[in-house]
């Protein structure tokens, strides 16, 4: 997609309440939604850099699009986002996802240890990959 559109993919919109369970899991995660009509990326695991509108910093980000299968398999389709150099409150305030790189598909793990310990695994090959290097700013 960013090819043909000469930018990164990105989401816009405001935070909004989840379950908590990234930040039981040790990294919180900001929830977003796709506004109707909206092209929805494919199904997984993607290195992001997140813009929030209030503030001129950009920050490094792990995202996940799509239905929650090891927790809720939810219907409906969402980007739960952990920013990696963020702390603080983010419910409501929007936030601009830019989607990197594709690390991997979405999939239904045996429990949340497996899930907590696969999405450290992706921060890590993310980092090896020097992703957020060349991201917009």
């Amino acid at each position: 997609a960013a090819g043909m559109l000469g930018r990164p993919f990105t989401l816009s919109g405001p935070v909004l309440h989840g379950h908590a369970l990234g930040r039981r899991l040790g990294f919180p995660t900001a929830n977003q939604s796709f506004p109707a009509g909206t092209v929805i990326p494919a199904y997984g695991v993607y290195a992001v850099r997140v813009a929030l509108s209030d503030e001129d910093r950009i920050y490094r980000g792990i995202a996940n699009v799509g239905r929650r299968p090891t927790v809720e398999d939810a219907g409906a389709v969402n980007c739960e986002t952990h920013l990696l150099d963020y702390t603080g409150d983010l419910y409501g305030r929007q936030m601009r996802v830019f989607f990197l790189r594709h690390l991997r598909g979405e999939r239904k793990f045996a429990d949340t240890e497996e899930l907590r310990r696969t999405v450290l695994a992706d921060m890590a090959a993310a980092e090896r990959m020097h992703v957020w290097e060349n991201g917009p700013n």
